[in-house]
């Protein structure tokens, strides 16, 4: 039986008493590792238990997966709107795909007839990187049909024009007093030269614009001497690169050194030197080498920016430009969750 930190339960109250005064569009803050997750549920089993229908909208697959796989822990009754699912659309509380429903939307007759959940809550997970006129449509239709909208970021930025209100849910300095949360150490080994990039600040950059500035013999050439030299215990670590073929160039690189490496991007896994097709197993089969050390370095572009956690992660790389704060924030906070053995 988990119990709620003050935080959590504070959050839940602020929540219930926007919707109480009136407001249909909440965007609720609360830092990476602080338990939103949690702070969901206690707000969906508040509306369950009340008769209230839910649905849950995240954005990826590997996230609807982990989604599934956390309201499933808590007992919590629920049907999935994705491809590879089982149509149980009748079941109240409902965890979909943002993509398969504006996908099913556009050809409703193709999709027998497919409808949004009749929600009275709807949740929409990593609201910062989910504000697009697609999600806005749908959050109007739910808006439209009565429902209130509920947004969880730890990066609540440029959401105006999604939310009315915002409901802090915790501080950092209660994440890492409650426990939750670690202080973060970061050092700045080699700088990239930015003046042939004309625009940085305030939104990310491409992959191209990337490789000129990172892919250079004095910043990818010295990755490894700094891991060597800043993690000499080699810790579980989480890796970001310019671009999913240089997550792949570092992983193999690593591999060769004789570290256990690994490659993750939205279609394929790498990991030691063998290629396969990501699926559901495959992902949690390299979470869980990764927890066990048996993969030091998992090497990504931005699939593992947001929304994973895994709090055995002690060890980040920046080996790529976040141009916006947002990313950046995300990216970090993949370090910041405390676990048993930190």
């Amino acid at each position: 039986m988990h119990t709620p930190w003050p935080h959590q339960e504070r959050g839940v109250q602020s929540v219930l008493q926007k919707i109480a005064e009136g407001f249909v569009r909440i965007l609720f803050f609360s830092p990476t590792g602080t338990g939103k997750t949690y702070t969901c549920v206690m707000l969906i089993k508040h509306f369950l238990d009340r008769g209230k229908r839910v649905v849950f909208y995240t954005n990826r697959r590997m996230l609807l997966d982990q989604t599934t796989k956390v309201f499933g822990g808590w007992n919590i009754d629920h049907g999935v709107r994705a491809p590879g699912h089982t149509d149980e659309r009748w079941k109240p509380f409902q965890i979909a795909s943002l993509q398969t429903e504006v996908l099913r939307l556009k050809e409703p007759d193709k999709n027998r007839g497919w409808t949004l959940h009749d929600a009275d809550l709807v949740i929409i997970d990593e609201a910062h990187v989910n504000g697009g006129p697609s999600v806005q449509k749908i959050a109007e239709h739910h808006v439209q049909q009565g429902a209130v909208i509920v947004g969880p970021t730890a990066t609540p930025i440029d959401l105006g024009h999604m939310y009315d209100v915002m409901v802090e849910g915790c501080t950092l300095k209660e994440g890492r007093a409650c426990g939750a949360l670690v202080p973060a150490l970061v050092y700045g080994p080699d700088e990239p030269d930015l003046k042939r990039i004309k625009q940085v600040a305030g939104e990310d950059i491409s992959e191209k614009q990337q490789r000129q500035v990172m892919m250079t013999p004095t910043i990818y050439g010295r990755v490894w001497d700094w891991f060597n030299t800043l993690n000499p215990a080699h810790k579980p670590t989480i890796g970001f690169a310019p671009g999913v073929a240089e997550s792949f160039g570092f992983a193999a690189d690593f591999h060769r050194r004789g570290i256990g490496a690994a490659h993750i991007d939205g279609e394929k896994v790498w990991i030691n030197g063998k290629e396969f097709e990501s699926s559901p197993t495959v992902r949690d089969e390299l979470q869980q080498m990764h927890k066990e050390g048996e993969i030091k370095v998992l090497w990504n572009r931005f699939v593992l920016r947001e929304g994973v956690d895994m709090p055995w992660a002690e060890v980040g790389i920046l080996a790529a430009i976040f141009g916006s704060l947002s990313s950046n924030i995300q990216a970090i906070g993949r370090l910041l969750r405390a676990s048993p053995k930190t």
